[in-house]
């Protein structure tokens, strides 16, 4: 009997970066027939995943390595999450400079964002300096789907302003995903005018709140 399901399932937000093993975890989805977009939280673990399964960008060859590979259909975000921006602003300016050609040559990028609930991580200003970089980057590429993490009052109408700024969407041809949407249901409504998508796990579902934002998703 075939362990392939009976219609294909994706994850949408996944990382394959914190498995003990990702190349045998994405080999194990693969023979199930599970696709995912696995996220990175640093582009030096985006560098590492590339070469260990084969898809992704190669930095600063101004091209992508995202064909076919042994994991197929597996997609590799490009990703600087909040947590992991440096409050140091050398230190950030170099993971910067690290991640601009990778988000030159990549299509997928994530996970990035805002967070302002989480204590111990860099200032909002910082993030948002990383942030409307990283949203610059990807209007001036155009094609770039984003997993965007905002976490904390007023972060998804903050990341929507970024956005905005940046021209994100002045072309229509990026895409922008809402990683487990907990903002305000006007920031819902924001983010729903602007076009944006969201990605809803089982934690998401299990609060009321996120069970009435899933019915509102179109």
């Amino acid at each position: 009997m075939s362990s392939q399901p009976a219609q294909p399932l994706y994850d949408m937000h996944c990382h394959l970066g914190f498995s003990a093993n990702s190349a045998a975890l994405a080999a194990a989805l693969a023979a199930c027939g599970v696709g995912c977009w696995s996220q990175t939280v640093t582009p030096r673990e985006y560098e590492r995943l590339s070469r260990l399964l084969g898809c992704g960008a190669r930095r600063g060859s101004g091209e992508c390595a995202c064909g076919p590979s042994s994991f197929s259909p597996l997609r590799l975000g490009v990703g600087l999450h909040p947590w992991w921006v440096p409050a140091d602003a050398r230190e950030r300016r170099d993971q910067l400079e690290r991640m601009e050609p990778l988000v030159g040559a990549a299509p997928w990028i994530g996970e990035v964002g805002l967070d302002f609930a989480r204590r111990g991580v860099a200032s909002p200003k910082a993030q948002e300096q990383a942030f409307r970089t990283v949203a610059s980057w990807c209007a001036r590429a155009g094609g770039r789907t984003m997993s965007i993490h905002a976490a904390g009052k007023g972060a998804a109408g903050r990341v929507l302003e970024l956005l905005q700024d940046a021209d994100f969407f002045a072309d229509g041809s990026n895409r922008a995903v809402f990683h487990w949407f907990s903002g305000s249901s006007d920031e819902l409504s924001r983010a729903r005018d602007a076009g944006c998508c969201f990605s809803v796990g089982a934690r998401m579902l299990q609060a009321r709140r996120g069970r009435a934002y899933a019915s509102q998703i179109p």
